[in-house]
């Protein structure tokens, strides 16, 4: 019999004007060390870049999926488009990853419970000095547009 592996600690992440894959990378490691992890203000996330260049390739990412192909499903909503990202940085098919991959949450806003708890912030990026970024809101905004 297999002895159930308990997670080592619970990490609450802010992702409030975090970058994606930065936060993404810091979150895989974390939970390769099997930490369980809650992200915080998932939608408030920022990607980097033009916004008509990054809106145009998840259109297509999206357009990829339809039709007589079979995938990929690629979800619109922020907090998945988050775990999504996550989820390419570990090995989330093999049965380890699996067991990490249940260890990840990514929630919008912020629940009652988890207001008083202190929040790590990582990856911050100060919105001044960047040209152009897109919040994952915006882009879930975009690409559920029928436009």
């Amino acid at each position: 019999m297999e002895k159930e592996i308990k997670p080592r600690q619970e990490l609450i992440i802010n992702a409030e004007e975090s970058i994606v894959g930065r936060l993404a990378s810091f979150v895989a490691k974390k939970l390769i060390l099997r930490n369980k992890v809650i992200i915080l203000n998932s939608e408030k996330a920022i990607i980097i870049g033009s916004k008509e260049k990054i809106i145009q390739k998840w259109k297509e990412r999206i357009k990829r999926g339809k039709g007589n192909q079979k995938g990929p499903y690629i979800s619109k909503d922020p907090e998945k488009i988050l775990r999504r990202a996550i989820r390419g940085m570990i090995k989330w098919r093999k049965p380890k990853g699996k067991y990490l991959y249940r260890n990840l949450v990514c929630l919008k806003d912020v629940p009652g419970k988890y207001k008083a708890r202190k929040m790590l912030e990582v990856a911050k990026k100060d919105l001044s000095s960047i040209k152009e970024h897109l919040t994952l809101e915006e882009l879930s905004k975009k690409l559920k547009g029928k436009a």
